[in-house]
């Protein structure tokens, strides 16, 4: 049996954007069949409680798979990983004594790494308590520093002390950004030095030449950004996209912003993107004032969702523990924050501005072609290079940049971001996150109809190499046909221009109708929304009282 998780690396990477996912196929009878993928061929299979293998304690993994299983996910050095390659080629093939075929070597080259990082023993006795107070002692310090000390070289060099035998550089920079405030103060119009012009338009050029796939990459990403729980928090509290209504006015209005960043010169006083840049920096310096305004208890209230709307919660949450890695003591330490809210630092921090750059940069890079992106290298370096300008106008500052380096580092940075927390999270997502990921989609189908959540969680899946058989049966006939038409485009049409042309002007076109509702469009489209989640928390109350008199029968 195929592993239910392949973490992610470049060379996994290049090898599937090399591949085509099979043209979608139908029965001649007069009702399609619904055609089971692999990942639907496992669905009647329990999974482990904690394994994050389907099975795993089934003797279902060879021998060869359970060692493969236990190495890390993380290179140290290069040296070190000389030395695993050699260690694993001295290895003697066991005997099988699960009754094993010859696909058993097949399945452990497959699955390159485990559901649990390789620790050091001291790391591994990490508990809760023990990280809360090295947290606690962390900011404790950092507010303590003297102000002729360097504070971004001190959360550096503390935070790679304090976590440096778990996460990867990338990640160290990542974490120590939440140290830090996240504007950098510097002013828009002073232009950094490694600022490259011609390559910037470039980037910019690949932006609109593939419009309609990067802002799919962009849509589905927001799963990933919103399974940080604590960065989720301030969108909640803002009340502008908890419903599918304010949604859709949220995230058209970036769409327009960004678009605007595409087409116009931001460098440039007076620009449509110079305005939209500064009003963006403007509205975050805002938030953070609001936040930093609002006690805990306040704060904590306000990020709450009563009734969410999350009818696959539980679906999704089985099949993300079936195939997402537990995480290792010490990987995820913003785990514990929301279980000790006392811990909350700097919102909209550096590290998390820099983490939402990821969303619209990360799936890109790792997998362009996935997106019905052809494009060479040199232009995807240019799209990074114009994302590291965008995050520089915005307040991010350099060493704390997603897009900062060469194209190969931004792809490590984005694989170890999705193998270390992102997966990692998938196993304990919130109702707060796919509440607000349904308003995003739902709010969507207002201008441009098209996906639906479960859709885009398979997507995501897909191109996280993660299963979610249990998802894939839920689907109906009509979102399962949209789900394969939306493949078909991206794996086959894409690959003429003119029919990416044709996807993105009439998203365009979507977009501009979108801008110009009147206000009793826009009225209605308020009731819609407001209707249909009454209509969920209904459902929600007529089960409690079901379950209220069953529960009055059996007493």
């Amino acid at each position: 049996m195929k592993d239910q998780t392949s973490p992610l690396t470049t060379e996994a990477v290049n090898e599937a954007a090399a591949t085509t996912i099979e043209d979608v196929t139908t029965t001649p009878s007069a009702a399609p069949t619904k055609l089971l993928s692999e990942d639907a061929t496992i669905a009647n299979i329990e999974s482990d409680e904690d394994s994050g293998y389907l099975n795993a304690s089934d003797n279902s993994l060879s021998a060869d798979d359970v060692a493969t299983c236990e190495t890390s996910i993380k290179s140290r050095s290069s040296e070190e990983e000389t030395k695993q390659q050699q260690q694993h080629n001295d290895k003697q093939p066991s005997d099988d004594s699960s009754g094993s075929n010859s696909n058993d070597e097949e399945n452990s080259a497959v699955s390159s790494s485990s559901w649990r990082l390789d620790v050091p023993s001291k790391v591994e006795t990490m508990s809760d308590d023990k990280l809360v107070e090295m947290l606690k002692s962390l900011g404790e310090e950092f507010e303590k520093l003297p102000e002729q000390v360097d504070r971004r070289k001190w959360a550096k060099s503390r935070v790679a002390e304090l976590f440096g035998e778990t996460l990867t550089q990338p990640l160290l920079d990542v974490a120590a950004g939440h140290l830090i405030d996240g504007d950098s103060g510097i002013s828009m119009d002073q232009r950094p030095d490694w600022l490259d012009p011609d390559m910037f338009r470039r980037g910019q050029i690949f932006a609109r030449d593939f419009q309609f796939g990067i802002s799919y990459a962009e849509l589905i990403s927001l799963f990933m950004v919103f399974s940080f729980e604590e960065g989720l928090k301030p969108l909640i509290m803002t009340s502008q996209s908890g419903t599918p209504f304010t949604a859709f006015k949220r995230y058209l209005s970036t769409g327009c912003r960004v678009q605007s960043w595409y087409t116009s010169d931001p460098w440039t006083k007076g620009t449509q993107a110079y305005r939209d840049m500064k009003a963006v920096r403007m509205m975050h310096a805002a938030v953070r004032k609001r936040i930093e305004a609002t006690t805990i208890p306040e704060y904590e209230a306000k990020t709450r969702i009563n009734d969410a709307w999350c009818p696959t919660l539980d679906v999704i949450r089985r099949d993300f523990q079936s195939t997402c890695p537990a995480p290792a003591p010490g990987q995820c330490p913003y785990m514990v924050v929301s279980k000790y809210p006392e811990l909350r630092g700097k919102k909209l921090s550096q590290g998390e501005m820099a983490s939402t750059q990821f969303a619209f940069v990360g799936l890109v890079v790792l997998n362009p072609k996935f997106f019905g992106i052809h494009a060479s290298d040199e232009d995807l370096q240019a799209f990074c290079h114009t994302w590291r300008g965008i995050g520089y106008l915005l307040g991010i500052e350099d060493e704390f940049n997603y897009c900062r380096g060469t194209l190969a580092d931004v792809k490590q940075r984005t694989i170890d971001f999705i193998e270390y927390w992102v997966k990692p999270n998938f196993r304990q997502i919130t109702p707060e996150c796919e509440h607000m990921m349904r308003c995003v989609v739902e709010g969507l189908q207002y201008y441009f109809p098209g996906s639906t959540y479960d859709t885009c969680i398979l997507d995501l899946a897909s191109v996280l190499n993660l299963h979610m058989p249990r998802l894939y049966n839920s689907l109906s006939y009509q979102a399962w046909i949209r789900h394969n038409v939306i493949r078909m485009y991206f794996n086959f049409w894409s690959r003429f221009s003119g029919m990416r042309t044709m996807m993105n002007n009439q998203l365009n076109r979507s977009i501009e109708k979108a801008r110009k509702f009147d206000d009793e469009k826009l009225n209605s489209l308020k009731i819609k929304s407001d209707k249909l989640l009454e209509s969920y928390r209904n459902k929600l109350q007529q089960n409690r009282e079901a379950n209220d008199i069953d529960q009055i029968q059996v007493e």
